[in-house]
């Protein structure tokens, strides 16, 4: 009767141990797998590397290049270099300057009045050109332009490309454009090979 009792014991442990770890395999393999992280692409920012966090642009690295344009009234002066060595003498100065007179002054009445002045600095870069501008060269203001005042006109507008030796080399006819500069008509270039009239045509 014991021995009965004690294998039936035996029996109710054993069939207690074996349903706790059935239950301890079910709950394991009940539990879902850890899912591995996920990234949502439409929540990435991307970052323009042109910007800066301040969304400014960032400022320029290194030298930038400079646009070069004539200096007003450089395309009547750059025709005064008669020889072509690239500078303009002050005897082709004079000379250039008292050729320009001769063709403004289209009656040759000895003074350039302000049709004459418009129609021939037309020739040289447009209406608005700076040679079309009274003030250049009608000093006392009485709306003619004498010899006198029309080659000391041509003389301040190279005065400033002359150089130590008293010569006006063309390379100083060209200065660095300004922003306001690409607004403004009276600060043309000429164009190479252009046949102007007023000047000293090579």
């Amino acid at each position: 009767m014991r021995i009965r009792l004690f294998a039936i014991a035996i029996g109710c442990l054993a069939f207690g141990l074996g349903a706790s770890a059935a239950s301890a395999q079910t709950i394991q393999t009940a539990q879902p797998p850890i899912a591995e992280p996920t990234v949502d692409a439409d929540a990435v920012v991307h970052v323009d590397p042109a910007r800066h966090l301040d969304g400014k642009p960032p400022a320029p690295q290194g030298p930038q290049p400079v646009t070069m344009r004539l200096r007003p009234g450089g395309h009547l002066l750059r025709s005064f270099d008669t020889n072509g060595d690239g500078v303009i003498s002050r005897q082709e100065l004079a000379a250039g300057a008292q050729a320009a007179f001769e063709a403004a002054d289209e009656n040759h009445d000895g003074v350039v009045s302000g049709l004459e002045q418009t129609a021939w600095a037309t020739n040289f870069g447009g209406i608005n050109d700076v040679l079309s501008n009274p003030m250049v060269f009608d000093s006392n203001l009485d709306h003619m332009v004498s010899k006198d005042e029309f080659i000391a006109g041509v003389m301040r507008l190279a005065e400033p490309a002359k150089d130590a030796t008293g010569g006006f080399p063309l390379s100083k006819l060209m200065i660095a454009e300004r922003p306001q500069d690409r607004q403004q008509p009276d600060v043309l270039q000429s164009r190479p090979g252009q046949q102007q009239r007023g000047g000293l045509n090579r």
